[in-house]
């Protein structure tokens, strides 16, 4: 049970809480296993790794989760930007009619004179 060499990945506060609260748990595990049998040192070990394994599929249960949610998002705005681009085209074509109405309104006036 060595600590890891490699560089943590910080993915925020929370990583680093979760980081600290594993470092906090080996070293504790540790302590415990000066003076312990082996069988002992085997329990404390599989125990660890069955907890670090249940931690993993939670984390990844929480991923999948958020994807979802994301993706739910990703959804709803893309039907948003869909109402809104209907809105505008409807818009511009009212501009241009009433443009058109101006032009026609400024030339019966200039007739008119």
């Amino acid at each position: 049970m060595a600590p890891s060499t490699a560089p943590a990945q910080d993915l925020g506060p929370s990583s680093r809480d979760e980081k600290k609260r594993l470092d906090n748990e080996r070293s504790t595990l540790r302590a415990k296993a000066q003076g312990l049998s082996k069988t002992d040192l085997v329990e404390l070990y599989v125990t660890d790794m069955m907890s670090s394994r249940q931690r993993e599929a939670n984390i990844q249960q929480q991923l999948k989760d958020t994807q979802q949610k994301l993706d739910a998002l990703s959804q709803e705005m893309d039907r948003k930007v869909a109402g809104l681009e209907r809105k505008i085209a409807k818009q511009q074509q009212t501009i241009e009619e009433l443009q058109q109405t101006i032009a026609k309104q400024k030339q019966t006036i200039s007739k008119q004179q």
